[in-house]
């Protein structure tokens, strides 16, 4: 039995002798050198020997804790004594308490993670001095703050009232070192560090100064940028700032606390659905490996965001008592935290998904589309991708240049730039309710591509086709014509009274143009044609005709009411001069938009139909509508210009 054992022995009976329901507590001792030099000059030689012990009493729900850096018996009892004072004093807990005892570590694993090296002053002063030299020799570097070389090791116990007692050994050495550059007026700072369980692990020296030196070279000649939003690539060093802030906001206290910008997010997308976060706490070797948390729970491989999802919170058995929940052995942090991603273009995934489109039979994409070649006197057919993610970078640079082979995907699936991919779905509604089964399929999409563009934000996705078309023209039509039309109304109508000078003329006017589009319209419903994109196109041409009919009609007629003719007389003289060009021109029209039933896109056909019912509805409004009218009125004439 080692001392530390002894001690840890002697603890348990000095609580015992206390009036306590529970207890636990660590002993844990440890030693290690430290040495720092900054320009070939030692600065620090710092040899350690650290021991200590900390102690939780519980007397019912109450709580107490104390700790102590010797381990003397003397030592131990005050320790001890004085949680046991806290205890009787503090207000009444109902979450606490230990873990449960089928959660503790009775059978720990032995992880690998104790690996001490045998470093004296004189070997750690010549390794730091390797490193900063290689450094100093670059180019622009200019001065150093140092290097600094570390080699730790421990030992510790915990124990608890359950009965466990459990025990852990480890091992940390690291070398750090920080150099400055400089180019002209500009100074840069520059760093690079290794950490390692085994200092046969430790990156070299000299590619340690390599790295820092080129680290502050590269900063040199870095100006500031506008404010902007751009996308941005966070280092690794940086990145993990920004997971360990997301970490925080899940973890229980922060949640229990309600003070966490992730508050009741447990099944909740936080992330895209391509990333994953978990620990792996039992990994042989490892940094940030750990058999139990300081509850004395056993760890295990746990996500903490799968798919983008929150599955769980972090959590000790306080925090999990606070919430309701299991403990998920994170009292003390998280171990060997690991950030995974699924992305592979995201292209894979979405194809498979396209499947589940109502009505589809057939889907097309750079992952699925059938690849043939030949081996010796085979055929080989397969995905031109897939399995993107396990593709090496050799593989996928041979697969480039092929694409370029193949006329079926270059061009079509792939664009000749390579930024843009498709992925066709043909669909085939039945009949009946061809329509309303549309409706739900071009819907179902439309839902899939927003869950896609949450789950893939670097992608720009954007839907095309046929069926979109006709899905979304109504709604077009509908969201613009009422505000579209009226505008354009008011303002040819206020162009008509500027020319004609005339308010019976602009009303005479008005009439023909909204008898013409409610008759066209009503034509249209009739010929059993469905509304589409072309929709807002025919008030804009049958209105351009019906005013030209009408203008060339009040033209004639004020100009012989200038000259002393009655109204009768003016409006015979207008349609004499006016009626076979005005009919020429309607029957000439009529005639070239008839024409587009030639075309084989359906909704050009239903606009060249649609404006020929139009421009002869006007030509009739006009002349057998408008002009009888206008003959028996008296029309003010309008005062010239």
């Amino acid at each position: 039995m080692n001392s530390l054992e002894k001690t840890t022995q002697l603890a348990i009976d000095l609580i015992k002798k206390n009036k306590v329901t529970d207890f636990e507590f660590s002993v844990g001792k440890s030693s290690g050198i430290t040495t720092a030099v900054r320009l070939s000059n030692v600065e620090t030689l710092q040899d350690s020997l650290d021991t200590s012990f900390d102690v939780s009493v519980y007397i019912g729900k109450n709580k107490g804790q104390a700790a102590s850096v010797d381990l003397s018996k003397e030592s131990l009892e005050k320790a001890i004594d004085s949680a046991c004072l806290i205890a009787k004093y503090t207000q009444e807990d109902p979450f606490n308490g230990l873990a449960p005892k089928d959660r503790m570590a009775w059978d720990a694993p032995d992880l690998d993670l104790y690996h001490p090296w045998t470093l004296d002053a004189k070997e750690s002063i010549e390794i730091a001095k390797e490193c900063e030299q290689i450094a100093l020799e670059q180019t622009e570097i200019d001065n150093s703050d140092g290097a600094e070389l570390s080699s730790f090791e421990g030992e510790s116990y915990y124990a608890n009232s359950n009965g466990l007692i459990t025990k852990s050994k480890n091992s940390k050495h690291s070398l750090y070192c920080s150099l400055i550059a400089k180019r002209d007026s500009e100074m840069q700072t520059g760093y690079e560090y290794a950490i390692a369980l085994d200092s046969r692990d430790l990156t070299s020296p000299s590619i340690i100064g390599l790295e820092a030196a080129k680290m502050a070279q590269q900063k040199l000649g870095s100006r500031n940028l506008e404010s902007q939003k751009c996308p941005i690539i966070f280092t690794a060093r940086q990145s993990s700032g920004l997971f360990s802030q997301l970490l925080g906001a899940l973890s229980g206290s922060r949640q229990y606390k309600k003070t966490s910008f992730l508050l009741d997010s447990l099944g909740k997308k936080v992330l895209p659905g391509s990333i994953n976060i978990y620990e792996d706490p039992l990994q042989l070797k490892t940094l940030g490996s750990r058999a139990f948390d300081l509850d004395g729970v056993l760890k295990s491989k746990q996500f903490f965001v799968e798919d983008g999802r929150v599955t769980t919170y972090l959590m000790g058995q306080y925090s999990a008592n606070q919430l309701g929940l299991k403990s998920t052995a994170n009292a003390g942090g998280v171990s060997n935290c690991r950030v995974s991603s699924n992305y592979d273009g995201g292209i894979e995934e979405l194809t498979k998904k396209s499947w589940a489109t109502p009505f589809s039979i057939r889907v097309d994409s750079l992952t699925n589309y059938s690849y043939v070649k030949s081996v010796e006197d085979d055929l080989l057919v397969g995905p031109f991708v897939e399995n993107a993610l396990s593709l090496s970078e050799k593989i996928i640079k041979e697969k480039e240049k092929l694409v370029e082979s193949e006329e079926a995907i270059y061009g079509f699936l792939v664009s000749e730039d390579k930024q843009t991919t498709i992925i066709s779905i043909v669909i085939d509604p039945p009949q009946p309710n061809k329509e309303a089964n549309l409706i739900t399929t071009v819907e179902f999409i439309l839902e899939f591509l927003d869950e896609a563009k949450i789950d893939y934000p670097q992608l720009d996705i954007r839907l095309t086709g046929n069926p979109y078309q006709e899905y979304i023209s109504p709604k077009m039509v509908q969201a613009e014509v009422p505000i579209v039309l009226p505008l354009m109304l008011l303002l040819i109508f206020l162009s008509v009274f500027f020319l004609l000078r005339s308010p019976a003329a602009v009303i005479a006017t008005i009439a023909v143009v909204f008898l013409t589009i409610g008759s066209t319209f009503g034509s249209i419903g009739l010929m059993g044609n469905a509304l589409n994109q072309m929709v807002i196109v025919f008030p804009i041409l049958i209105i351009t005709l019906a005013l030209a009919d009408c203008v060339h009609l009040f033209s004639i007629y004020f100009q012989q009411r200038t000259q002393g003719k009655t109204t009768e007389q003016s409006m015979t003289r207008s349609l004499e001069l006016n009626l076979q060009p005005l009919f020429l021109t309607t029957i000439t029209t009529c005639i070239g938009f008839l024409s587009f039933n030639i075309l084989e896109v359906e909704p050009l056909r239903d606009l060249g139909n649609g404006i020929s019912v139009g421009v002869f509805l006007a030509f009739v409004f006009t002349i057998f509508f408008i002009a009888p009218i206008i003959s028996f009125l008296k029309v003010k004439i309008p005062q010239s210009t």
